[in-house]
């Protein structure tokens, strides 16, 4: 009796659905750091740094001078016997790996080390390494062999000295020089790389141009040094405002700090002060951010209000618009701004906003792309003004994914860039393209080039990128509403933001989240559309007395919307949540309690995905309509 017992459990084990997981995360698993519940483990940890920075900008130059020192925390169970830096502008070192285009005017040797120490002792000067055996750079990597190892609980101090040339030919989204004096200063400083209890050091792939980031949360104090005409705006808060900005200025900004009216702070070149220097020092601070950022320009029209955006808080939230004044699409965008966060804050995900303060800074030549930092966004000005307003709203989102929640962007971009393309859509609710999302995403998904989304990002080709990164998780996640609602789609969301802000969240713990939430097993939902190669593709199989039998010739589920049309001119719609796929063989009958004569039946609709519409169509004489559209 025992020994059945025990097969009917085992057997019962089996039937059980279950995601694949990674060794790595069964790692941290064993380890207690993570856990299937989709909290932290009790053992969970994160490392951080603090940033004490000094860079001037050679604006004729184009030159950045930096002179920085890091206090990083081991706040892991590991001796560290190494530690890696990053040096994003790399990228421009001749016969650097590349996956952009570069203007060749803007190659160069790469960022020059004039000194880098460790805890006093000198590992590279000069652009030099004094013990070659403890330096390794591969790409954008500098991988030091540390001669004291750092204990659990301990700090290490790099001191470091550096200097690069700002491209200014190659329009690159991310940091440059653009027009008329604008420059977005973006990967600029040497930063320590995340050592997570997943993979230890992020140090394997070199930056390459097209991927985005993975950086732990950590402290900065800026102080930059530029032309006393430029006027910057950056991540985290002026701490020298008086210094900085003329009385005028000063008081524009508290009208628009502490109203509901839209300012325009500056218009037009930024006056002199009429003293000797010709320079000012800018100091910036901000705590618990993913990276520093910064823009500055000499004539660019600046406006800015603020909004009480979560209900009940009567927090305001500082927003800014910066633009080259050619854009005049850009004015009154700020209301889009106070607008889009509004509805993150009260409706989706329904969470306050993370940041005190959000910038749009242009600097992107017109109809090109846009890049987000923490707190501030470079883009550029689009002359399709439903698609413009998008882009606003997107990267606004971003202060919430990745920049709250800590997303390993290189590996799992769909984390952060789906979320932030499926609430957008949600917000503008105006299609800028004639087809569908839905649509798009049929005429991709299941073709050659297309990936599972648990394959790492950093492997996504360019011409696949719009299909990994936005609109397979668009789908996934609108998938996830249709099952769930749009309350209990809230509940989630909102719950998997309180457990993983400020940490570093897996797609396990994503997944694990929700399931806690809901106390239910997902597996058949997610391993379809997350970890298998697939597609969605419904089909009318037969209709026989007045059944109509619907078949999922696609591994990926979606809702089952029947339009039927009667002889006698009358229609009905017959809709089943995704949910029906959960516990069958592959196909379901729909029976209609009438004896009314089927004319036809039409399955799906514009926002249900489904790549072969020409079986979604039957008529009564068992005749598949070919031709859908």
């Amino acid at each position: 009796m025992k020994k059945l017992i025990f097969i009917i459990l085992l057997i019962s084990n089996m039937a059980t659905a279950q995601i694949f997981e990674c060794i790595d995360y069964q790692k941290a698993i064993n380890q207690k750091t993570r856990s299937r519940t989709g909290m932290q483990g009790i053992n969970y940890w994160q490392n951080r740094s603090e940033y004490k920075i000094y860079a001037t900008i050679d604006v004729d130059n184009k030159m950045l001078v930096g002179e920085a020192t890091i206090t990083y925390f081991n706040q892991s169970p590991d001796t560290l016997k190494e530690i890696t830096l990053k040096l994003y502008q790399n990228l421009y070192k001749n016969g650097a790996i590349r996956n952009v285009q570069i203007d060749k005017r803007d190659l160069h040797d790469g960022v020059y080390l004039k000194k880098m120490a460790i805890d006093k002792q000198i590992y590279i000067a000069e652009n030099q390494p004094l013990q070659p055996a403890k330096v390794m750079l591969e790409g954008s990597n500098l991988i030091v062999n540390l001669q004291e190892n750092l204990l659990p609980g301990n700090t290490t101090t790099i001191d470091i000295v550096w200097q690069l040339k700002i491209p200014e030919q190659s329009q690159h989204r991310k940091m440059g020089y653009y027009k008329d004096g604008a420059f977005f200063i973006g990967l600029w400083y040497p930063q320590v790389a995340v050592y997570d209890d997943i993979a230890g050091w992020d140090n394997i792939i070199t930056y390459a141009g097209i991927q985005d980031f993975y950086n732990d949360f950590s402290n900065y104090d800026v102080y930059i040094t530029a032309p006393e005409n430029y006027m910057l705006w950056g991540t985290g808060k002026v701490m020298n405002e008086e210094e900085v900005y003329p009385p005028e200025v000063r008081q524009r900004l508290q009208l628009a700090r502490t109203s509901d009216e839209v300012v325009t702070i500056l218009e037009g070149p930024v006056s002199s002060s009429g003293k000797k220097s010709k320079s000012k020092l800018w100091h910036f601070s901000a705590s618990d951010v993913t990276d520093f950022a910064f823009g500055m320009a000499t004539d660019h029209t600046w406006e800015a209000g603020s909004i009480k955006a979560t209900p009940g808080s009567g927090k305001r939230t500082f927003l800014e618009i910066v633009y080259h004044p050619e854009n005049k699409g850009f004015a009154g965008k700020t209301e889009l701004a106070k607008k889009s966060v509004k509805f993150f804050s009260s409706e989706l995900p329904g969470y306050p906003f993370p940041f005190d303060k959000a910038t749009i800074f242009n600097g992107l030549p017109v109809n090109t792309l846009a890049v987000e930092y923490p707190m501030i966004t470079n883009m550029s000005f689009f002359e399709d003004e439903v698609f413009f307003k998008s882009m606003v709203a997107h990267k606004l989102f971003h202060n919430y994914f990745p920049f709250y929640m800590g997303i390993n962007e290189k590996n799992c971009i769909w984390m952060d860039e789906g979320w932030a393309f499926y609430i957008a859509d949600k917000l503008i609710d105006e299609p800028f393209l004639p087809y569908s999302i839905s649509e798009i995403y049929s005429k991709f998904v299941g073709r050659s080039k297309d990936m599972p989304l648990m394959a790492s990002s950093t492997y996504v080709i360019e011409n696949n990128l719009p299909t990994q990164y936005f609109l397979k998780p668009f789908m996934a996640y609108s998938m996830l509403e249709s099952l769930l609602g749009k309350e209990q789609f809230q509940y989630i969301l909102q719950e998997y933001i309180d457990r993983w802000h400020g940490k570093h969240p897996t797609p396990y713990d994503f997944f694990y989240t929700i399931e806690d939430c809901l106390g239910q097993d997902l597996s058949w939902l997610w391993n379809p559309l997350f970890f298998e190669f697939g597609y969605p593709d419904l089909a009318i199989e037969k209709i026989e007395d007045h059944q109509i039998i619907i078949k999922k010739v696609g591994v990926i589920p979606v809702p089952v919307k029947l339009t039927v049309l009667y002889a006698d001119g009358s229609s009905q719609v017959i809709e089943k949540n995704i949910e029906i796929w959960k516990n069958n063989d592959g196909q379901i009958a729909v029976n209609l309690l009438t004896d009314k004569k089927i004319d036809r039946a039409i399955l799906g609709d514009k926002d249900i995905p489904d790549v072969n519409p020409q079986n979604n169509v039957y008529s009564t004489d068992s005749t598949l309509i070919n031709n859908v559209n």
